[in-house]
């Protein structure tokens, strides 16, 4: 596990911060299938929430590791594995939709 920590710390250190993709195409362009509020709903408010959280504990695990808090790295690993989990596919979800 710690392995592992260190990877996604090593990893992490290398990569640009996550941003929330712009749809290329506008909310209403699913209807009937999907409704423009909850294609909006979910961009807006979870896909956003995943990626600004995937951010936070990726910089909470740099600050651990630089300070060598591994129990506090330890503390991250499932808030980094539940918010990449959620983003990434999403990201394929909505560009793959145009």
């Amino acid at each position: 596990m710690i392995r592992k920590l260190i990877t996604i710390a090593i990893k992490s250190s290398s990569r640009r911060v996550h941003s929330l993709l712009e749809l290329p195409y506008p909310y209403q362009a699913l209807e009937p299938v999907i409704s423009s509020d909850i294609l909006s709903l979910h961009h807006t408010r979870h896909h956003r929430a995943y990626t600004t959280n995937s951010n936070a504990a990726d910089k909470k695990l740099k600050g651990a590791f630089s300070e060598r808090d591994i129990t506090a790295a330890i503390s991250l690993e499932p808030a980094l594995r539940f918010n990449r989990v959620q983003f990434k596919p999403l990201d394929f979800l909505e560009e793959s939709h145009s």
